[in-house]
């Protein structure tokens, strides 16, 4: 299964939550839960402007979740990114909205983070940290990761079909 996480810029929200998803992956093959290339994972925006991850998303991940991040190249969403990804998970509503405008053919694999992690929300935007202080961040990445979290068990429980 193939996973893109969609946010605007590819710098804080989606590549928060593909560090987080990849970290559980990792865990999960380690304990032989998932194969180690049972869920990839990628991520990009709608509107990217800079070229890496913002600094504090770094930090956060790095010493709030302690996970040892890589260089991250922001990306531009694109039509093969859609074509070849099996879910896709937007940071916000306006995010899906965009993406389905474009691409509507794919409307079954587009979900916000929030309203697949919990069908029954009303609540489906994580909120933009961008030009926040780093508890801002820190507050985003908690609520990505506890989606991440609550969604996981049903990717596989789906893959097992």
């Amino acid at each position: 299964m193939k996973i893109l996480f969609v946010c605007t810029g590819n710098t804080c929200r989606s590549y928060m939550a593909e560090t987080l998803m990849k970290d559980l992956v990792k865990k999960a093959a380690s304990s032989g839960l998932i194969s180690e290339n049972a869920i990839m994972v990628e991520s990009a925006g709608l509107f990217v402007v800079e070229e890496t991850a913002n600094n504090k998303a770094v930090s956060v991940m790095e010493e709030e979740f302690g996970i040892k991040t890589e260089k991250h190249a922001a990306r531009q969403i694109t039509r093969e990114l859609i074509e070849d990804s099996d879910l896709i998970l937007t940071m916000t509503d306006r995010h899906k909205r965009a993406i389905l405008d474009a691409f509507p053919v794919y409307k079954d694999k587009i979900y916000t983070l929030l309203e697949y992690a919990y069908p029954e929300t009303t609540v489906v935007d994580i909120q933009d940290p961008y030009g926040g202080d780093r508890q801002d961040y820190f507050e985003s990445a908690v609520s990505i990761n506890n989606a991440i979290k609550a969604m996981f068990y049903k990717l596989i429980e789906e893959m097992e079909k």
